[in-house]
């Protein structure tokens, strides 16, 4: 009878058994899956994080920043399903100061808070991995009181895919990571060029300054030369025309000295030529006189 017994209930008991190891399971595998996914979705929340700091724009700064704030409630919702509450709470501060970032409206203080953000990112993938060990941790040992041996093994394959799994996300951050800093060094490099030939740019305008205003003195001084030119030869020029009128009324009464006074200038006009061109003007005017009064003269000569 007690054999019967036995025989009755044993198949009824091994199927309910089966039944609740597959149950668990199932929760295991979605578990695993929950946290790949908010493992994923922390991971872009960051990339985005980063685009929205390194970007020297602050409407392409913004449009990351809307990005990485859409994963960054993803992962709020997933890791209170999953129950990583202090990842929660840092997927929850790096999205409030994602969108501080936002309602900025200078590139700077945009930055600023894309710069908090980034590391609270980092924090948050960290205390991810940390909270996925624990529950891998309460799984097994809940695992190895409820399954039978085979059941061990299948977890333990489970959690080794897994633990891959993670592996190879946390090696793609990583990647990613690098790829930023080397576009970041990229940027900072050409934003360094661009400042040397800036400040080259800006020498040689003061030295072209300062070689103006060098041009600029001397030419004033040349100036002043050329007046000085001006007001003595013209003062000298008038006293030779009244000699020769003189002359000429002694010789001849009824003769006079003719002269155009072409030697009369204004200051304006020395302003279009040298001080070499001024003087030789001048002397060609004296020239010119001297020539004149000659030839007036030359009639009074007896051989």
């Amino acid at each position: 009878m007690y054999i019967f017994f036995i025989t009755k209930f044993e198949k009824p008991m091994k199927k309910a058994l089966l039944f609740t190891s597959l149950l668990f399971f199932c929760a295991f595998a979605n578990a695993q899956k929950t946290f790949e996914d908010v493992l994923s979705a922390a991971a872009y929340a960051k990339k985005h994080i980063r685009q929205a700091f390194i970007v020297n724009n602050i409407e392409h700064s913004h449009q990351y920043a809307e990005k990485a704030i859409e994963a960054l409630l993803e992962v709020e919702r997933l890791t209170d399903l999953y129950g990583c509450y202090d990842s929660n709470s840092l997927a929850y501060d790096a999205r409030d100061n994602m969108e501080s970032s936002i309602e900025q409206d200078t590139w700077e203080r945009s930055r600023f808070y894309a710069k908090r953000a980034e590391k609270i990112a980092t924090e948050l993938l960290v205390e991810l991995n940390k909270c996925d060990i624990k529950t891998n941790f309460t799984t097994s040992s809940d695992t190895q009181e409820e399954s039978t041996s085979s059941e061990g093994a299948s977890t333990t394959t489970t959690a080794t895919k897994t633990s891959t799994a993670i592996e190879s996300a946390q090696a793609a951050i990583q990647q990613h990571q690098n790829e930023m800093d080397r576009q970041r060094a990229e940027l900072l490099r050409k934003q360094q060029e661009l400042e040397a030939q800036q400040k080259r740019l800006a020498e040689e305008i003061e030295l072209q300054k300062q070689k103006q205003a060098k041009l600029e003195a001397k030419r004033a001084a040349e100036l002043k030369q050329q007046q000085i030119v001006q007001q003595k030869a013209q003062e000298a020029l008038l006293k030779l025309e009244a000699v020769l009128e003189e002359l000429s009324l002694i010789f001849d009464k009824r003769s006079m000295f003719a002269s155009d006074k072409r030697y009369i200038r204004s200051e304006e006009i020395l302003q279009a030529e040298t001080l070499r061109q001024t003087k030789s003007f001048y002397a060609k005017q004296a020239k010119r006189l001297s020539e004149t009064g000659i030839k007036q003269f030359s009639n009074y000569i007896k051989d």
